[in-house]
C-alpha cells in the first residue's frame, strides 16, 4: 500500500491549492481529496511534518495536526483490510476504499445523489469541462456522442450504476455486438472514464470503474496504417483546377501540409499571428509556443487570404467537410495508391482495404509534413521544434516510415560490386605508389651506397 500526497494545478475561491491524495492498494488506485487547501509553503511543511522533520509553525497549515491524524487513520484501516484479505476473510474486490476513506473523514453520502441520470449530470460535465479545458467544438461534438448513446442504449441510467465494472463491461459488451473496432470502442470507454472521474470528484459517484481494465486488442504503432502524401502528390493537388467550392478546403488541407500544424491550430491562425514570413502561435492541444518561419508554399496561401475573413486567416469550415472535399481532389489527381489498414473487432485482426485517397483526412496534412520533412533530411529534433509534439517518441510511427531514407539505406547494397571493385582500384593505386617511391629513393642515392 503506498499514499501519495500532491497539490492540484487549480487554485480555489481562497487562491490556495487543494490537497489531493493517491491510494495504491492492492493493484488499485484511488484519488481524493484531503478535504483543505494550502499554500506551496503550508504543503512543504505538511510533507515534513510527516516524515517526522522539524517544521516552522510560522508554515504550518492551521489543521496540520488534525490532518496528520487522519492520514494516519486511513493507513491504519486500509492496513487492517491487507490484514483480513491475508487472512483469507474476504476478497480484494470485496474492499470499497472510497467508503474507508470517507468514514475516516466523516463523510456520508447522499443516498439521492447516486439516483441521479446519467442523462442529467452529463450535460454538466460538458459544461463544467469546456470552461475548465477549453475544449473546442471538434472535441465538445465527440464527448456529446457518448452522451447520445447512452441516452439511446440505456435510458434513465443511473449514475450509480453507471460507475459500476459489471455496467461498463455490459456496456462494452453491447459495443462489440453491434460490430464497433477496438479503437472506436476505446475511445467511447475514454469519455466514459473522463465523465465518471468527473462525477466522483463531485461525490457523485464511488470508485468502482477505477478497477475496470479495459481489455479488448488495440492496433499497435507497428500495425497502424501512416498515411502521408508524398511532395509529388501535394503538388498535383495544388496544381489541380479544382471546382470553386472546394478550393477553401484544399488551401486549408495544403497549409497543413506545408506547416505540420494540426486543423484545431490552423483554423485559429488570426492575422496579426503571421509577421514578416514568420508564424508564432500558442497550440491547442499542449499549449506550446510555436514561433516557425513558413515556407514559400505556405506564405502564397497565407497571402491569398490575409485580411480577407475578418481577424482569422480562415474562416471557419468542418473537418469532417474538409475530409469530403480534400478526398474528393485525391481521387480526381489520381492517387488511388491501394493500401491497406488493420483494425480489431472483438480481438480478430481485420483488414481494410482501399485506394489510398479513401484514407485521407485532415490529419494526413501533418503526418505529410513530418514524413516529407525526414525525407528532405531535417533532423527529427528540427521536425519537432516545427509541428509541437510533445516528445520525439510521439512521432516514432512518422520517422519509421521516412520511406526515402529507407530507400537510399538500401541502395548501398546495390553498389556494393562497384564499391569492392574501387577499393581492388585503390590498392592497386597504392601499391604502384609505393613502388614508385622505392625506385625514386634507389635513384638519388650515390653509386656505391
Amino acid at each position: 500500500m503506498r499514499i501519495k500526497l500532491y497539490t492540484d494545478k487549480r487554485l480555489d475561491r481562497s487562491g490556495k491549492k487543494p490537497v489531493r491524495l493517491s491510494i495504491s492498494f492492492l493493484g488499485h488506485r484511488h484519488l481524493t481529496t484531503l478535504g483543505c487547501s494550502m499554500t506551496d509553503d503550508e504543503f512543504d511543511t505538511f510533507l515534513k511534518c510527516i516524515n517526522g522533520e522539524k517544521t516552522k509553525n510560522k508554515t504550518a497549515h492551521p489543521q496540520q495536526d488534525e490532518l496528520q491524524r487522519l492520514l494516519h487513520n486511513i493507513s491504519d484501516k486500509l492496513e487492517w483490510e491487507i490484514e483480513k484479505v491475508k487472512r483469507g476473510e474476504i476478497s480484494d474486490e470485496a474492499i470499497d476504499i472510497a467508503k474507508i476513506v470517507n468514514d475516516c473523514k466523516g463523510i456520508k453520502r447522499n443516498p439521492t445523489q447516486n439516483t441521479t441520470s446519467v442523462e442529467q449530470l452529463y450535460l454538466r460535465f460538458v459544461e463544467d469541462e469546456r470552461k475548465r479545458k477549453d475544449l473546442q467544438t471538434g472535441t465538445i461534438n465527440q464527448i456529446m456522442g457518448l452522451y447520445r448513446d447512452l441516452n439511446r442504449s440505456y435510458p434513465n441510467l443511473s449514475i450509480e450504476r453507471a460507475s459500476k465494472r459489471d455496467w461498463i463491461q455490459e456496456y462494452l459488451d453491447m459495443l462489440v455486438k453491434r460490430g464497433y473496432n477496438s479503437n472506436s470502442i476505446r475511445s467511447k470507454y475514454r469519455y466514459l472514464h473522463w465523465f465518471l472521474k468527473w462525477a466522483y470528484r463531485n461525490d457523485l459517484c464511488d470508485d468502482d470503474f477505477e478497477r475496470y481494465k479495459f481489455k479488448l486488442k488495440v492496433v499497435s504503432n507497428r500495425e497502424r496504417l501512416v498515411v502521408f502524401l508524398t511532395i509529388d502528390e501535394l503538388l498535383a493537388i495544388k496544381n489541380h483546377n479544382t471546382e470553386p467550392a472546394s478550393v477553401l478546403c484544399k488551401d486549408i488541407f495544403l497549409f497543413q501540409c506545408f506547416t505540420g500544424l494540426r486543423y484545431s491550430d490552423v483554423i485559429r491562425i488570426k492575422n496579426t499571428d503571421i509577421r514578416d514570413g514568420t508564424l508564432t502561435i500558442l497550440t491547442q492541444k499542449n499549449g506550446m509556443l510555436l514561433t516557425n518561419k513558413l515556407n514559400n508554399y505556405a506564405i502564397e496561401i497565407a497571402s491569398k487570404y490575409h485580411n480577407k475573413f475578418g481577424d482569422t486567416l480562415f474562416p471557419y469550415v468542418s473537418d469532417g467537410t474538409i475530409n469530403v472535399h480534400i478526398r474528393k481532389i485525391c481521387r480526381e489527381v489520381g492517387i488511388d495508391e491501394i493500401v491497406t489498414k488493420y483494425e480489431y473487432r472483438n480481438h480478430q485482426r481485420m483488414e481494410i482495404t482501399g485506394p489510398k485517397w479513401m484514407f485521407v483526412s485532415t490529419h494526413v496534412g501533418r503526418k505529410s509534413f513530418v514524413v516529407n520533412s525526414l525525407d528532405f533530411g531535417l533532423t527529427a529534433t528540427q521536425v519537432v521544434a516545427y509541428t509541437g509534439h510533445s516528445t520525439i517518441q510521439a512521432m516514432q510511427p512518422y520517422i519509421s516510415i521516412s520511406q526515402k531514407k529507407k530507400d537510399d539505406a538500401m541502395n548501398v547494397w546495390n553498389d556494393v560490386e562497384r564499391l569492392s571493385k574501387n577499393n581492388d582500384d585503390v590498392n592497386g593505386l597504392k601499391a604502384q605508389i609505393e613502388g614508385l617511391k622505392r625506385r625514386l629513393e634507389s635513384l638519388e642515392k650515390p653509386d656505391g651506397v
